[in-house]
């Protein structure tokens, strides 16, 4: 059973089991002693057989009558071949049971609990090794953090990340070992996470924002943490974002350095674009505890943008959002989307019957509507004086009532795309589109 459950749990590929970088005994432990707080089936068993050995020692019932009458062997729990395999469970646990109880009086009192009475909790904790608690394993399943950074710090401290040097050491591939970030040193999880350049500096810009004392040379990986950690208090937002950043910023590293070996990154990871990826992430990952108590907010997470602009912690309202139709002429919508070295722009009209021009982009809106400081354009200002003219009206909307031109942006075409047809639209295009016509709206969070 435990083989299947342990498949389960790595997963499969191809229809064969993946490679389980961590033995199914070592995440049977719970979680501030490294292990996933998956119980050991064998450790179970046995404590049923203690809470049966209990049974059969303090109750009257009809069962606990037969098997005294079946077995009558007073201080002989010795097993035999002919007994059945209750009474072997009865006996394997005989010693043990004997030492957790005290019989004094002529009375069975269970030691582990406080009214002395058995339980199975307690039969099980009697039963299993313990490895002691963990202060750095007990934080990392902080309750506000996302589940999958947790796995990810798990087997991060555990030390089975698919890595270079730990690929040598569990599965004993010889490769190249050199890191993808730096492309200065060897391909160790240590060197990655904590001594690359790259790494470096992200983790100084973040530990200045939240005036974390960062060391010149760690060891340990967990050490790191438990710096940010000790700094953490308990009552405000700036504490949450101490004990779960360090969490986040591992998590993004490992996506550029992923990105490196198996995707399309560039040869030279880019800072601004991570910096930029962990923040949008962390805005992402506030709104998502908004009704939760968090704390007061300090203001250096607005500066930095870490959580979004005007946030406030309230209970969220749902708003239904879609596409709305003008009365009457055209109705122009368009988007923009940038990536580092690229950027591109889309935009959908369609008729009926009335003159308007819906933006997603808040700083493009207020440049086009309002006043400016930058130097105007003899083109600019001739856009603006037309469509005063012609009483064009420019208005922001939210993204859920403008994904079609928000897929188009993002398609980041090599050259100049047009299409005349719905049903040539690229695929995501075209179902926007279309839940646009029926009047099928987007719900989003307001904050």
């Amino acid at each position: 059973m435990c083989p299947r459950m342990a498949n389960f749990l790595w997963g499969t590929s191809n229809y064969r089991p993946k490679y389980h970088w961590v033995s199914w005994k070592k995440i049977s432990y719970p979680k501030e002693e490294g292990g996933l707080d998956i119980r050991s089936l064998k450790d179970v068993e046995r404590a049923f057989s203690l809470k049966m050995w209990w049974k059969w020692k303090t109750s009257s019932c009809f069962w606990s009558e037969f098997m005294k009458a079946r077995y009558p062997r007073e201080g002989d729990m010795r097993i035999k071949i002919a007994d059945s395999p209750i009474w072997r469970r009865l006996c394997l646990v005989n010693d043990l049971a004997t030492c957790l109880i005290d019989s004094s009086d002529n009375q069975f009192t269970w030691k582990d609990t406080k009214n002395g009475q058995f339980t199975l909790k307690s039969a099980y904790h009697a039963i299993r090794h313990s490895l002691g608690s963990s202060y750095a394993f007990k934080q990392l399943w902080h309750p506000q953090q996302q589940p999958k950074i947790k796995i990810f710090q798990w087997r991060l401290f555990k030390g089975v990340l698919p890595i270079t040097d730990k690929l040598i050491h569990f599965r004993r591939i010889i490769q190249p070992s050199i890191c993808p970030l730096c492309r200065n040193d060897d391909d160790s999880t240590i060197h990655i996470f904590l001594e690359c350049d790259f790494s470096k500096a992200i983790w100084s810009y973040f530990a200045q924002i939240m005036s974390i004392p960062m060391p010149s040379h760690c060891s340990y990986i967990r050490n790191i943490f438990l710096i940010w950690w000790f700094e953490a208090g308990s009552k405000n937002l700036i504490d949450l974002f101490k004990h779960n950043l360090p969490g986040i910023i591992c998590w993004n590293i490992w996506k550029v350095y992923t990105d490196q070996i198996w995707g399309t990154g560039s040869r030279t990871p880019n800072f601004a674009y991570t910096i930029w990826q962990i923040k949008l992430y962390t805005q992402n990952w506030v709104l998502s505890l908004s009704n939760q108590k968090l704390g007061k907010i300090d203001t250096i997470l607005y500066e930095e943008r870490l959580i979004p602009q005007g946030f406030k912690l309230k209970h969220r309202l749902l708003k239904p959002i879609s596409w709305l139709k003008p009365n009457r002429g055209l109705k122009l919508n368009i988007d923009a989307a940038y990536i580092p070295d690229s950027a591109s722009g889309g935009a959908i009209l369609r008729y009926h019957r009335g003159e308007l021009v819906e933006i997603d982009v808040e700083a493009v809106l207020s440049f086009l509507s309002d006043g400016f400081n930058v130097a105007r354009s003899e083109e600019v200002v001739s856009f603006r004086q037309l469509c005063f003219r012609k009483g064009v009206r420019f208005r922001h909307i939210f993204r859920e009532g403008n994904r079609p031109a928000h897929y188009l942006a993002a398609l980041h075409p090599t050259h100049f795309m047009s299409w005349t047809a719905v049903n040539l639209l690229p695929s995501p295009v075209r179902i926007e589109f279309n839940f646009d016509f029926f009047n099928i709206p987007y719900i989003r969070w307001l904050v």
